[in-house]
This record gives C-alpha cells, sequence and structure tokens, in this order.
C-alpha cells in the first residue's frame, strides 16, 4: 500500500482513519491529491481556511456530514452530496471542526494554456474546463456512480501496478464526467439545500427544528405526522440525513447550544436542561463527540466568554 501523507490544511491525528495520496504517492499529476477520511470524533481546528492555487477541490460524503464554509455562507454536506470549490476559492470547516464521518475528496488541476489533458484531446479538455468553471453552485447530490469511481480510484493508488496509471486515468475521466452529470441533474432539478431531502423528511427535519427546546414526542408520533410507517420513517431518515432521528435531535440541539452559549447570562448546566439532555455532564461528552471540546472550551474559543461569567459550577463538563 502506497504511504498515506497527511492533508497540508489538515491537523489530524495518526489514530484517526485516513489516507491521502500525493507527492511520492501520488499517480496522476493532474490529482495533486487524492483521499479518504473516516473519523469517529470531532478533530478541532482541523479544517482551517485554505485557497488552492489553480486546482478545484472535490468532496464527497458517505456517512456524517461535512460543514464548510465560502466566502458569508456554510454548507452542511450530508451523505450522498458533492462539494466543490473553484480554483483559488477561500474556503474552510465551520468552527474549523473535524466532524465524525466518512468521505473521500480529491484536488484536480487543468493544464494551463491550451494543453490538453493526458489522453484527452485539446477540444474535450476545453469543454471539461469550461463545464467546471460554469459550477455556480457549491452543493448538489451526487450519484452512487460518483462514489464508486472515488472508491474505485482510491483502490488503484492504494495498489500499485503496471497498469495502474491508465486505469486511474480512466476513472478520473469518468469522475469528471459524472461530476459534470450529477451538477447538472441538480441544476435542472431547481433544487436548493432544503430539497436534497424528500418533502416526509422536510417536514420531519422542520417539525424537529422548531421544537428542539421541547420534550420531543416519540419517534411513531414524528413517523405519524408526516404520514409513514415507523420503520419505513426510520430508514428514509437515515438514507436521505445521515442519522438516525435520535442523532439528528441530538446533533441539531448541540448546534443550537453552540449559538446559545455566546449569551453570557446562561450556564453550561441551564443550557443543558433547556435543551433536554438529563446532566450537564452527558450535555459536556455529547458535544464533545461533535465539536472535539467541552462547552467551556468552546465558549472561550469561539465566544470570549470564560467560564465564571455565566456562573458554571466547578467541574460540570
Amino acid at each position: 500500500m502506497a504511504e498515506a501523507l497527511p492533508l497540508p490544511h489538515l491537523n489530524l491525528l495518526p489514530q484517526k482513519h485516513h489516507e491521502t495520496f500525493e507527492a511520492a504517492s501520488q499517480v496522476l499529476k493532474e490529482l495533486p491529491i487524492l483521499g479518504r477520511m473516516h473519523i469517529v470524533e470531532a478533530i478541532p481546528n482541523a479544517l482551517r481556511a485554505d485557497r488552492h492555487v489553480g486546482e478545484y477541490e472535490i468532496h464527497y460524503v458517505v456517512s456524517g456530514t461535512l460543514n464548510f464554509w465560502v466566502g458569508d455562507r456554510n454548507y452542511e454536506i450530508r451523505p450522498g452530496m458533492t462539494f466543490l470549490t473553484q480554483p483559488d476559492e477561500l474556503h474552510g470547516g465551520v468552527d474549523a471542526i473535524l466532524e465524525p464521518g466518512e468521505w473521500y475528496w480529491l484536488r484536480l488541476r487543468f493544464p494551463g494554456g491550451s494543453k490538453p489533458l493526458p489522453e484527452l484531446s485539446s477540444a474535450t479538455t476545453r469543454k471539461l474546463k469550461r463545464d467546471f468553471a460554469a459550477m455556480g453552485a457549491h452543493l448538489f447530490a451526487g450519484s452512487l456512480q460518483l462514489r464508486s469511481c472515488f472508491a474505485r480510484l482510491i483502490e488503484e493508488h492504494r495498489q500499485p501496478s503496471a497498469y495502474g496509471p491508465v486505469m486511474a486515468r480512466l476513472i478520473l475521466h469518468e469522475l469528471l464526467v459524472t461530476v459534470i452529470r450529477d451538477y447538472a441533474k441538480t441544476s435542472a432539478a431547481g433544487a436548493t439545500d432544503s430539497t436534497f431531502l424528500s418533502v416526509p423528511i422536510q417536514r420531519a427535519v422542520q417539525w424537529i427544528q422548531a421544537h428542539l427546546m421541547e420534550e420531543l414526542p416519540s419517534i411513531d408520533d414524528i413517523a405519524v405526522q408526516v404520514g409513514l410507517s415507523e420503520s419505513h420513517f426510520r430508514r428514509r431518515f437515515h438514507e436521505e440525513t445521515g442519522f438516525s432521528p435520535l442523532e439528528y435531535v441530538t446533533r441539531q440541539r448541540v448546534l443550537r447550544a453552540k449559538e446559545l452559549l455566546h449569551d453570557e447570562r446562561l450556564s453550561i448546566t441551564r443550557l443543558a436542561f433547556d435543551l433536554g439532555f438529563q446532566s450537564s455532564g452527558y450535555f459536556a461528552q455529547v458535544f464533545r463527540k461533535m465539536t472535539g471540546m467541552t462547552p467551556s472550551e468552546y465558549r472561550v474559543r469561539y465566544c470570549q466568554i470564560k467560564p465564571s461569567a455565566a456562573g458554571e459550577p466547578e467541574g460540570d463538563d
């Protein structure tokens, strides 16, 4: 197996499951970097602001979520979604936090001037360059074919062979065309971030968001409200959001907590109970898994509020 190298703009711990191919393990010069990541606990300060001169960056999420910002907008990239940044475009992770999940990514460099991509004509290369440059949306639905392309491309890098570069380049060409087609399908459907979800799951998500600060009904009750059986609702919800309904509720409560932590009048204990957690200790445990830090640490780092400012009891994290 080719040696896995860390991403330049990621602070990764060695025990996390990740593999990247670049430099000495690079198979195709069109791909400065290719990788797969699978982590089970969040890593703080891992997705810092970055831009890639002359290179596109493409992510495909398999499970969990990635949260990026570009300009003044945040993007939540759920399973089955593709996220693309244009060359030289400044982007980074929301709060620089790398959340638990699994995804593939690569960076693509087109040749300069009128030079064609290896094994492609100048005309085909120009068309690919035009189509990629015309992608105005950063987030769109990715297909299973795209996921397959990433997986096969990774495999060709894991096990170098005499024909590896030939096969890898064939797969890369398939991947580029698939990205263009996936983007076109999403654009033709007029999809927005919310319409990546089916109508029943959209309704469930909206209901959950509106009642985060209340005691939620059972999953069966939510399923009935959106017109699905409980088993069908659980399956659809996981397929479309990447989380079970209860995992989704917990995650949304942590996201709401990140907003509320800016209010120095709220103690962490009060905030935990208001959001439906049984104790501030359990809240801190869940918060740490999703953000890589305790609520108090988050408050100090991102809200500039010292723990004592909100009257938090010692050791509540």
